[in-house]
């Protein structure tokens, strides 16, 4: 294979692959044989952590789409035996390899709005405005998906925001819905090529009521705040002072927002701070 990885790029061997982007290189071998494949697409991660990749050959104009990359770090491609990836420094896994300064959630270079539209059943279509040369949002197809209300879904129980929160070079959308308890079910809705957030699993984590959350008293905002590659979920929630406790979900490859501490900060009432009179911005890029 490689005993070290070329100038300005960066080798994952096999078990320790932790990111894997459009345009990296999967390095491999088949009996005496070596062989290499340019990663074309990877997909959000399924419900246990596993992503498929697809890949176009160094021999054909062949697609694979049979490898997948678990939470643990190893790559399985049916017939080969994998050696590790190599990894492009400027194609950064922390944002679309196209264009860091642009926020997309189809990953076009271009920045999109998404839109969740009430439906008459209580539940929300999703929408997107794709951003594009010339004149933005003309696209005439919008809808990508529907969350029914037969499904649990309601419009009037959502809080989102926005950030690449397991840094595969799409923008996700995370819905903070309220429970039934009165805390917050944490779902995201991933970026895409092509069609985004059509990817069926969406759930990511319960805040319930008995671990003291409360969606009522929760403003939530999305960005880089530990400076790793992966977007984080911050939440303001209201102190029983009136004050501000600040919490962060972080950004993880696989499902993101599962660490178990979340406190990092408290602004009490005693101090002049008061949960309903503040309103949130975060800085640089998401």
């Amino acid at each position: 294979m490689y005993d070290t990885a070329p100038s300005g790029m960066t080798e994952y061997l096999q078990g320790s692959i932790t990111s894997i982007v459009p345009g990296d290189v999967i390095v491999l071998q088949d009996g005496g044989a070596g062989h290499v494949a340019i990663v074309n697409t990877v997909s959000a991660p399924d419900g246990n952590g596993t992503k498929t990749i697809s890949t176009v050959s160094q021999n054909t104009d062949a697609v694979y789409k049979d490898i997948t990359l678990n939470s643990s770090g190893s790559l399985t491609w049916s017939g080969y035996t994998v050696k590790g990836v190599v990894h492009d420094d400027q194609n950064t896994s922390s944002s679309p390899p196209s264009n860091p300064t642009q926020l997309s959630f189809n990953n076009d270079t271009w920045s999109d709005i998404s839109l969740l539209k009430q439906r008459t059943d209580g539940g929300m279509d999703v929408h997107v405005l794709y951003g594009g040369v010339g004149t933005p949002f003309t696209n005439s197809s919008t809808l990508v998906r529907s969350l029914s209300g037969s499904d649990g879904w309601d419009w009037t129980k959502v809080k989102t925001a926005t950030g690449y929160f397991n840094s595969d070079g799409w923008e996700d959308v995370a819905i903070v819905h309220q429970r039934t308890d009165g805390g917050a079910d944490i779902h995201i809705l991933y970026g895409a090529t092509g069609t985004p957030f059509t990817y069926a699993s969406t759930f990511a984590r319960s805040l319930p009521a008995s671990a003291g959350w409360n969606w009522s008293q929760m403003k939530v905002v999305a960005g880089k705040f530990n400076g790793d590659a992966y977007s984080d979920l911050g939440i303001l929630h209201q102190l029983a002072d009136g004050g501000i406790g600040v919490h962060v979900l972080n950004g993880a490859a696989g499902t993101p927002f599962q660490n178990a501490s979340t406190a990092v900060n408290q602004l009490p009432g005693t101090s002049g701070w008061d949960w309903t009179k503040v309103k949130t911005q975060t800085s640089g890029s998401r």
